[in-house]
């Protein structure tokens, strides 16, 4: 009987415990299920207080005006994408000579005299390169004796041609004789325009062994002696026509779209005081698929300018 009793008041005991954390837990759940029910009433009000008023909550800081550029002249200039939508396409490019030559012989032979030196400045015809021209000057009096022997026989078969027309039908020439006579009257002058032709090719030759400026301008190489044998074609002197420059620049294809051909331009970078678009290629460059143009350049006078240097300014469009 006391072992009964005993495992019923354990049994009770137990069974209290179990109620008393069944009644905790149930507790628990219920503040749980409170804390999310508030949550997501908090969640929904904040989103109907947005949709009503979009004014962010947080306060962003404030925007500085853009500053006004001042009266002085230190002021920077706007970046290209305002430049753009102020009706001005801004440029970047190489500057270069208007006019450059590497000069060559046409005939080749050994280098006799140079006539200039490097850095001189030389007008357009003037000589500057001379080779040994003896052999062709003998054949230049070769090809003009030829010229007068031609023509001696060009006048004696034309006076004998005379004589057969003065006979009239007198003569007991026959036909066939005042033909002949006639054939060689043009065989003559058909010899005669030969040998003034070979007289021409030889003089040209002659004329070929000087070199001369193509225009004016200044020398920037000639060889360093003569003696040297020259080729024809193969590059020997260089001559620069720096009066005036030009600028091969590239641009976007939007940009390209509104050059105009004589669009004044503006130069930031010293040395040049105006400017025109010369040329504005029909045909995009190959690899970066861009505008290439030309502008011809006038400088300052007394300006220090170089081939190659990177020119940068903007060229003023017109409103389309």
């Amino acid at each position: 009987m006391r072992a009964w009793a005993t495992f019923g008041a354990v049994a009770v005991v137990l069974i209290a415990a179990l109620g008393w954390r069944a009644v905790d837990m149930r507790r628990k759940q219920l503040v749980l299920e409170d804390a999310v029910k508030a949550k997501m009433s908090q969640i929904a009000a904040e989103a109907d207080k947005a949709i009503d008023d979009p004014t962010p909550t947080s306060a962003a800081a404030p925007v500085a005006p853009s500053p006004k550029p001042s009266s002085g002249a230190n002021v920077e200039a706007p970046p290209p994408a305002k430049l753009a939508s102020a009706g001005a396409v801004y440029f970047s490019g190489e500057l270069r000579p208007i006019a450059e030559a590497d000069l060559a012989f046409k005939a080749g032979g050994r280098l006799a005299r140079i006539l200039v030196s490097q850095g001189d400045y030389v007008k357009e015809g003037q000589p500057l390169l001379l080779l040994d021209d003896r052999e062709a000057q003998a054949q230049l009096k070769q090809a003009k004796a030829g010229v007068e022997a031609a023509k001696a026989q060009a006048s004696m078969a034309a006076d004998a041609q005379k004589r057969v027309e003065s006979l009239g039908t007198s003569t007991a020439l026959s036909d066939q004789q005042k033909l002949s006579v006639g054939d060689q009257s043009r065989l003559a002058h058909a010899g005669l325009m030969q040998a003034e032709a070979v007289y021409e090719l030889a003089e040209m030759n002659v004329q070929n062994h000087m070199l001369r400026a193509p225009f004016s301008g200044r020398i920037t190489r000639v060889p360093s002696g003569v003696g040297q044998m020259m080729a024809p074609g193969l590059p020997v002197a260089n001559i620069v026509d720096s009066s005036r420059w030009k600028i091969v620049a590239t641009t976007s294809l939007d940009d390209g779209g509104k050059l105009r051909l004589s669009d004044s331009v503006e130069f930031t970078t010293g040395g040049l005081k105006d400017g025109a678009v010369r040329h504005i290629s029909p045909l995009l460059q190959e690899r970066s698929r861009r505008v290439q143009f030309e502008i011809a350049a006038t400088p300052i006078a007394g300006a220090i300018l170089f081939g190659g240097q990177i020119v940068t300014g903007l060229v003023r469009v017109k409103a389309p």
